[in-house]
């Protein structure tokens, strides 16, 4: 599966990880949910979606 990394969308992962403190499968999981994908709770789907936030955000990894 391929998600393109909208700035909206980036925002969202950066402060469920950060802000709320989610697994990295429930992070997966939102994301898909909120562009319509069918669920995913991977975990390695959850931290490239978080080192992608990251890196396209300019800071440190918070994965």
């Amino acid at each position: 599966m391929t998600i393109e990394m909208s700035p909206e969308l980036t925002k969202m992962i950066r402060s469920w990880r950060i802000e709320e403190g989610p697994s990295r499968r429930e992070v997966a999981a939102r994301a898909t949910r909120h562009l319509g994908l069918d669920p995913s709770d991977n975990q390695l789907a959850g931290r490239a979606l978080c080192s992608e936030a990251a890196e396209l955000l300019g800071g440190e990894p918070w994965n």
